[in-house]
């Protein structure tokens, strides 16, 4: 077993002991806060509590301080049939994993190609897209239970207890990778259906689709892919290292940025040839509400941070940079009404490029500033 400092230590055996950080807060007559600390090791526990602390968790002193369990040197190796029945539990975790990952993406793309067939073969495009739904969240819950199931083993396996950390890392890499693969799959997927409803009963043309899926769709969802890969780690594997408040900031203001493009983009649907229709107006609303909270959101982070404090004012102003991005994005997609109440779809591309020219350019001069700082740093 690879050793752990006392904060991991004391986490473990809290967590094995099925305490919360108040249970062990209460017994020994600290506030849970402190409890906190210890765990994340940003402080030891006071030497008069390390006593209190061995007999809770039935560990000895030396034990606590050390970080680990101190084996008997006839048990410090693994006899040979405990480590292949531990290579054989592995491998058949990863084996049963990838069969539900794999299920997962199958029935993704049937039902995007379900979409595609209703869609422009007898023009039900939201019948296509509601059956699209419901299997890619089949699919999700699927992932979410082998997910859980590998989580459970890890868990309750004595055998995992005894495993080196290259062993269970390698598992966690397999299970983090093909889990994010199914849910960046099924979000493509679903942003690449949206365009192709025009109306209940009629659908994009085909040659426009293309168009739009290589102008628009394909750098957003290449966008989306580099900001939410990181983000997905930290909260769905639980990948936690140093930088998390930072990345917590850009995950909440791109994500506010984005959701607020899309809002702009499908504005113009709820359109009506005689007057604007309120649904625009409170779609509209709705997206510059959401620009309003990447400035609150900041706010907060500078609040409440203590430590890094120039640092998350640099991360914070480049995500309120992107701002404009999506302004400028608002004025790409509009519906142009025609004599007879038809409608058609406009797109002005320039608006398109203006906007990802922006994004591109903010970040670049942020990253070599950050680059810059770094190297004054060290």
């Amino acid at each position: 077993m690879s050793k752990k400092s006392i904060g991991q230590f004391i986490a473990a055996l809290r967590k094995a002991n099925g305490m919360t950080q108040q249970n062990v807060a209460d017994r020994l007559n600290v506030s849970n806060k402190a409890v906190s600390r210890w765990e994340r090791d940003e402080c030891a526990p006071d030497i008069s509590l390390i006593p209190a602390l061995a007999e809770m968790f039935g560990v000895t002193c030396d034990e606590l301080l050390k970080g680990e369990r101190i084996l008997e040197k006839s048990t410090e190796k693994k006899e040979p049939k405990v480590e292949k029945q531990l290579r054989v539990l592995v491998n058949k975790t990863i084996s049963g994993f990838k069969t539900i990952a794999y299920i997962s993406l199958s029935v993704s793309f049937v039902g995007f190609i379900i979409m595609l067939v209703l869609s422009y073969g007898i023009f039900l495009p939201i019948v296509g897209f509601g059956i699209m739904l419901l299997l890619q969240v089949f699919s999700i819950c699927a992932l979410f239970l082998g997910i859980k199931k590998i989580n459970d083993v890890k868990q309750y396996n004595e055998l995992f207890e005894m495993a080196e950390e290259g062993v269970v890392s390698s598992l966690d890499k397999c299970v983090s990778s093909l889990s994010f693969a199914v849910f960046f799959v099924v979000f493509s997927l679903i942003v690449s259906s949206i365009p192709i409803i025009d109306s209940p009963f009629s659908v994009l043309s085909f040659n426009s689709y293309i168009n739009v899926f290589i102008s628009f769709i394909l750098p957003f969802l290449l966008l989306c892919y580099v900001l939410s890969k990181k983000a997905f780690r930290y909260f769905v594997m639980k990948e936690r290292n140093e930088g998390t408040l930072c990345r917590n900031l850009t995950l909440i203001q791109i994500s506010c940025v984005l959701l607020s493009c899309a809002l702009f983009f499908i504005a113009p649907y709820f359109d009506k040839p005689e007057y604007t229709a309120p649904g625009v107006i409170i779609i509209s609303v709705f997206a510059l509400l959401c620009l309003l909270a990447n400035v609150i959101s900041f706010a907060v982070f500078i609040i409440r941070s203590k430590e890094a404090k120039k640092t998350v004012a640099l991360t914070g102003v480049r995500n309120l940079l992107y701002i404009p991005c999506s302004i400028i994005f608002s004025f790409f997609h509009s519906s142009v009404w025609y004599d007879g109440g038809k409608r058609e779809s406009f797109w002005s591309f320039k608006y398109l490029v203006l906007s990802f020219s922006v994004f591109a350019l903010v970040t670049v001069i942020f990253y070599v500033i950050e680059r810059v700082i770094k190297q004054k740093n060290s």
